[in-house]
């Protein structure tokens, strides 16, 4: 929503987008989109929150929607990626590794992935960003070949990922090969 727009104008459209999802949600509770738009609407309610007791509910709700959509579909980006920041901070490698194969594995978010390089849009949720995270899970359970492996392939999909080169480098030097 527009900055620019007065506060009861911002919290009338809110509640408006809120009720038109809930709405396309209880009329197709499979459709994974919906929840996405929904995650993100709690996002960006939880970033405008002062009380902390709302912000804590607001990105609950929102982790909640992403999950679904995830589930539903691990082709929408949007919400696969911000589950698998979730459990990332967590430390929960067992679930990043099953989130991004997840993602690999999905023909849609695959074509997604791959094409960044055709894309003039590049954000965060696309591009190889599963591979980079599956590299440093590895790195994680000291799988230095496995992660070098999975370095090498985020930047064959983009050479200019600037993450994944670092990542490279770094298993490269746990692996102890520097050439």
């Amino acid at each position: 929503v527009d900055d620019s727009l007065n506060a009861s104008m911002r919290t009338s459209y809110l509640t408006k987008a809120f009720q038109l999802l809930i709405q396309c949600i209880k009329i197709s509770s499979t459709y994974a989109p919906a929840y996405t738009s929904l995650g993100e609407l709690y996002t960006s309610n939880a970033e405008n929150c002062e009380n902390e007791n709302e912000i804590t509910i607001n990105i609950n709700k929102a982790f909640k929607c992403f999950y679904r959509a995830f589930e539903l579909d691990p082709g929408e980006l949007r919400s696969t990626y911000a589950v698998t920041e979730h459990f990332s901070e967590k430390k929960d490698w067992y679930m990043v590794d099953l989130i991004c194969n997840s993602v690999i594995e999905n023909e849609r978010a695959r074509k997604s992935i791959v094409n960044v390089s055709k894309s003039a849009i590049r954000s965060k949720y696309v591009g190889p960003w599963p591979y980079r995270i599956l590299g440093i899970v590895h790195m994680e359970k000291q799988d230095d070949n496995k992660a070098i492996e999975y370095f090498q392939s985020a930047l064959r999909i983009d050479q200019h990922d600037y993450a994944s080169w670092t990542a490279l480098g770094e298993a490269y030097l746990s692996r102890g090969k520097i050439e």
